[in-house]
């Protein structure tokens, strides 16, 4: 991954024609932009808004990320769609739900992209240490949470310490709000506006760590 990334974002769809974006290096796309994706009707032909999405993506000389609902023939989840180039990389799925309406899933995802691999981490998981353990463990380069709006505390707060403890440059998009840090855990952009651009430094830190033991 390069030390640093151009990073756009949407988190309504009021500007997506913005010129700004096109030379990004990685966008995202809160879930207000694009309707929910019903499996079932997708796959009959009834819906397409998977196939907007990649439309949408493929404007993008790189990794698009975009938040949105999900419901798999009547099981509902908070998801995000991984795109390169306009091809479908994954779909992944919240492991803990929002309430009683949505379904858990299980397991968290690392997407291998142009630009590196990209630890998911969607609503509430990002603030599970079971899951930044395990986006850590396996080798994730940087930390996404596109559907952070379910929180009653700052997610000023929340990003940094994220990419402090994980050692990794963290994004959250998140009630209409842009948070990111460095993985020094310093606060990097934070904004309320409705579509921007920033440079995210990546450049990892690493800690040493060292444990004394005692004999009788």
């Amino acid at each position: 991954m390069k030390d640093a990334l151009k990073i756009g974002y949407f988190c309504t769809g009021e500007q997506l024609d913005s010129l700004t974006h096109l030379n990004a290096d990685l966008i995202l796309v809160s879930s207000k932009v694009f309707p929910p994706i019903f499996y079932k009707r997708e796959l009959s032909g009834a819906d397409e808004n998977v196939y907007r999405m990649g439309k949408f993506a493929r404007k993008f000389n790189c990794p698009v990320i975009i938040a949105v609902k999900s419901d798999n023939f009547g099981i509902t989840r908070r998801s995000a769609a991984v795109f390169q180039g306009g091809t479908l990389l994954a779909v992944v799925d919240a492991v803990t739900p929002f309430d009683k309406s949505e379904a858990p899933s299980f397991g968290y995802s690392v997407i291998k992209t142009a630009i590196g691999k990209i630890g998911i981490a969607l609503s509430k998981d990002i603030a599970d240490t079971d899951c930044l353990k395990a986006l850590t463990l396996c080798k994730s380069e940087l930390i996404i949470d596109p559907y952070a709006d379910i929180y009653d505390f700052s997610l000023s707060n929340l990003v940094p310490t994220v990419s402090y403890i994980t050692g990794l440059p963290c994004v959250a998009l998140g009630d209409g709000k842009c948070v990111s840090a460095s993985s020094s855990g310093k606060l990097i952009y934070c904004s309320k506006k409705e579509s921007g651009v920033f440079i995210l430094p990546t450049k990892k830190v690493m800690r040493q760590k060292i444990i004394n033991t005692y004999s009788n």
